[in-house]
């Protein structure tokens, strides 16, 4: 075995597949060997050979979970979703009677449910396994999870009532049940009490003190935050927190400016991204765009590599009308992610707009990575449309107006290559649809310019 990851240390993979073999040939029920060749398998993406080698394993160990686990990544390699998940069920099985395997199964099995988006089968299963392990706070935490996942608000309310006295120094359940509870205002003084008790458990964290400020925002309570803010700020050496709060605190009472302040003191002694666009945000909204490019651009200049920094500011250039800069910044984010979808997307609009013949060639990369997005292929077909292959652009318009039947740019899209594609009918039809209400949209002009020639 020394050998062969010797082997593999020098980056030779079929040496130590060859020495896996030969120890195999010496002793055919050596796990460890049929492991070790599996997961080279595996790695390699050579699945029937892994799943063969996996099957060797169970046949010489049928609680060997690792095997199960791997035969349940290869089933959904090969998008055999039902094959996958018998594969961990039996696993949950075999590890009946050893509390740690059987724990670690469970975890898998959850997260598998999750992955696939299947909160029936989750909820079904995790209330089998509580009833095994009626203790075990994670399960039941899982089970409250699940519970809401399916819109079972008031069972998961149930499930914590009952967990709350039986762990009086658990935390999680109590900002659970008021996170639940705070959807109703009649429920605030409970959720109070629930923020409190956290607070009494978790002396030494400012946490629930800023949910229950917050709390106090959303409910109008504008004194009481103020009050707990300021607690905040007495037993704790947050500024950051406090002036953050203060933000939010002015920004529900609609005193924008004050908001704005309040949050740029906070970045400035902790930088925090979410904060920061929260500034942009309002920034705009208020109309100072040239404040919010120089922040902007003062931020690109400490984290020149910074994507989202570079999008955002590529986004108010283009909303702007200024293309020439919002194209510096999309490319910079290609020289940093060269596969990037929306700068390949948002770019190819640009060049489109410019006259730049790179257009069809960066909407056709874009394209190739994310053919299944509506705006990808929105804009790789209106652009082959402007380019005079109107045939091709009709399939890939259809395709895109289908995944998105309330985008209204998508759907103009596809009717002006209707139009000119003797499909004037279809091409009114859609007009007519998406002018028919007031709301809004970027080719409004040219959609109702359309609707006139028609």
């Amino acid at each position: 075995m020394i050998k062969a990851e010797v082997a593999l240390a020098n980056n030779n993979p079929k040496e130590a597949k060859k020495i896996y073999q030969q120890i195999l040939k010496r002793d055919s029920k050596f796990i460890p060997a049929y492991m070790a060749k599996a997961k080279l398998e595996l790695a390699n993406s050579n699945l029937d050979s892994a799943s063969k080698q996996f099957k060797e394993i169970l046949k010489l160990d049928d609680k060997a979970l690792v095997a199960y686990f791997s035969l349940a990544t290869i089933e959904y390699k090969n998008n055999n979703l039902q094959a996958a998940e018998n594969y961990l069920l039996l696993a949950y099985k075999k590890s009946k009677g050893n509390n740690k395997a059987e724990l670690v199964t469970i975890e898998r099995i959850v997260q598998w449910y999750l992955a696939v988006k299947q909160p029936e089968k989750l909820l079904d299963f995790i209330e089998s396994v509580t009833k095994t392990y009626p203790d075990n706070i994670s399960l039941q935490i899982v089970l409250v999870k699940s519970q809401l996942l399916n819109g079972n608000k008031q069972e998961a309310e149930k499930t914590l009532r009952k967990l709350i006295p039986d762990n009086k120094n658990t935390v999680l359940p109590r900002l659970m049940l008021a996170e639940l509870l705070a959807q109703d205002k009649e429920n605030k003084a409970e959720v109070i009490k629930l923020l409190d008790e956290v607070s009494k458990l978790t002396p030494e964290l400012p946490n629930s003190h800023v949910i229950k400020a917050n709390y106090l925002i959303s409910q109008q309570d504008y004194a009481q935050a103020k009050a707990e803010i300021n607690i905040i700020d007495s037993l704790y050496s947050k500024p950051e927190l406090v002036k953050s709060l203060e933000g939010n605190l002015f920004l529900a009472q609609n005193e924008k400016t004050k908001a704005i302040k309040s949050y740029q003191e906070s970045y400035q002694l902790h930088n925090n991204q979410k904060l920061l666009f929260r500034i942009v945000k309002l920034m705009q909204q208020e109309g100072q765009v040239s404040v919010v490019i120089d922040l902007l651009n003062q931020e690109i200049d400490k984290q020149p590599q910074h994507i989202a920094l570079h999008y955002r500011i590529a986004l108010l250039y283009q909303s702007e009308n200024n293309n020439k800069s919002a194209i510096n910044h999309y490319q910079k984010i290609l020289a940093i992610n060269p596969e990037n979808i929306l700068a390949l997307n948002n770019l190819a609009w640009l060049y489109s707009i410019e006259k730049n013949p790179a257009a069809l060639a960066t909407a056709k990369k874009a394209y190739d990575l994310a053919p299944t997005v509506a705006t990808v292929a929105d804009t790789y077909g209106y652009i082959l449309f402007q380019q005079g292959e109107a045939e091709r652009a009709v399939k890939i318009l259809e395709a895109a107006a289908i995944k998105a039947p309330l985008a209204k740019d998508i759907q103009y899209h596809l009717a002006k290559v209707y139009s000119q594609t003797g499909k004037q009918k279809q091409a009114k039809e859609i007009l007519m649809k998406i002018l028919q209400d007031s709301e809004p949209f970027s080719e409004e002009k040219n959609a109702r310019e359309l609707q006139k020639q028609l």
